[in-house]
């Protein structure tokens, strides 16, 4: 090699050399960028969004996402997007359905330069939201060992289209994001665990405290019926309604445990138990001029725990009685019970403010509460816990403006 060859040689190598440093300074920046920008961020969604707008600018692109994986359905959802405006909340994707089912589904990242020729793309979701994907980045998000989604930008502002190199500024950026869901939802976990440690030392001390208390009251009420015969029918309703105390402070405290709920199981009507319901909210709601109602068909007696399924109904009707508003016009409240399709059920259905879909997706999430001043976020959850336990299903319908029902159905196997 003559001294030509050598000194071109050793400058290609110094200006790859300097190339890579500027690459290595480059994802530095950007990884020093992501922590300042994860610092105050102490919720999933916000968190995203962040950085996603951040990653739509670095890459010059129009736009990006973040699809989670759901574990229990296997399905993809958009759980947050930039400020671009795309409506993706509804939209969900099967595991390896398009690019982005694909990467969660095999772990391996993918630059696609013409979406329009790549055999893999799945143009649905272009398809809800008017937006024309051309070309993108995707690359996989990696917590604790596993994969819990992905991370994407579309559209490259310029026509040189995307390379290794934007590929690894949106790994780094993603792996960063992982991280960081990782730590809020550990920190999540915790606050979740102390909570329930809090609300079983408080529901331990509440039923000890509260035993002594009513059981002056139920002492009393039997001396009043004793004394007055006359006064039973109206000391009979004290004596339920304090044992109702008492058992649900029984259960929140079984709940907060971990406890499994142990059923009093018999064969009983569901006539029964919505008629009782009735009787005991009627008055309550005349009061709130709002009219209960109570439809029924043909019902074949289930086996379950009377009492338990009694406050599951009763939760649901004192929910509908708080989802009213004023200047509601006629507000009601239905409680409905049958036979459909040989499956016994009951519904509670009411004409309030309905819920949005955040609120359904996390109803029965233990301390979540919207909209009440006074909710401690367990009463749902108690109430799905037993639902389960009689190995029945509960489902909601809710619209914002127009009511929600609330609907249990029972196998016929009942709480077996």
């Amino acid at each position: 090699m003559n001294k030509k060859s050598v000194k071109k040689s050793l400058g290609n190598s110094a200006s790859d050399l300097l190339k890579q440093v500027e690459q290595r300074e480059a994802e530095i920046n950007v990884l020093q960028e992501i922590n300042r920008r994860f610092r105050d961020h102490f919720e999933i969604g916000s968190l995203l969004r962040e950085v996603l707008v951040y990653a739509r600018c670095i890459l010059e692109s129009e736009a990006s996402s973040a699809v989670l994986l759901n574990e229990e359905t296997q399905k993809l959802f958009f759980y947050a997007t930039d400020d671009s405006g795309a409506g993706l909340e509804s939209v969900t994707l099967e595991l390896g359905q398009g690019i982005v089912g694909q990467v969660v589904a095999s772990g391996q990242a993918r630059i696609v330069n013409d979406c329009k020729t790549d055999s893999d793309f799945y143009a649905g979701v272009d398809q809800v939201t008017g937006f024309v994907t051309r070309s993108l980045i995707c690359v996989p998000m990696v917590a604790e060992g596993k994969i819990i989604g992905a991370m994407e930008v579309l559209n490259r502002s310029d026509e040189r289209g995307y390379t290794d190199k934007d590929l690894r500024i949106l790994d780094i950026v993603a792996s960063q994001a992982s991280l960081a869901i990782e730590y809020v939802r550990a920190n999540q976990k915790r606050s979740f665990a102390e909570r329930m440690a809090l609300v079983g030392n408080m529901a331990a001390g509440v039923v000890h405290d509260l035993r002594n208390s009513l059981s002056v009251i139920l002492g009393y009420a039997d001396l009043i019926t004793m004394q007055n015969s006359a006064q039973k029918p109206y000391t009979e309703v004290i004596c339920r309604e304090v044992r109702k105390v008492t058992e649900f402070c029984q259960e929140l405290l079984e709940y907060s445990r971990g406890d499994e709920l142990c059923l009093e199981l018999s064969l009983a009507g569901l006539d029964q138990l919505m008629e009782e319901t009735f009787k005991s909210y009627v008055e309550l709601c005349r009061n709130e001029n709002i009219s209960l109602e109570i439809r029924h068909g043909e019902s074949a007696p289930v086996l379950l725990d009377v009492n338990r399924m009694s406050r599951v109904v009763q939760n649901m009707v004192s929910n509908a009685m708080q989802a009213m508003y004023s200047g509601l016009t006629d507000p009601r409240i239905i409680l409905e019970y049958g036979n459909r399709d040989g499956v016994s059920y009951l519904a509670v259905e009411d004409n309030g403010r309905g819920m949005d879909e955040e609120t359904v997706n996390n109803l029965y999430q233990p301390f979540f509460t919207k909209g009440k001043v006074a909710g401690t976020g367990l009463g749902m959850a108690i109430v799905k816990n037993i639902v389960e336990v009689h190995k029945a299903t509960i489902s909601v319908k809710s619209t914002v403006g127009l009511g929600t029902r609330f609907e249990v159905c029972f196998s016929a196997s009942g709480g077996k």
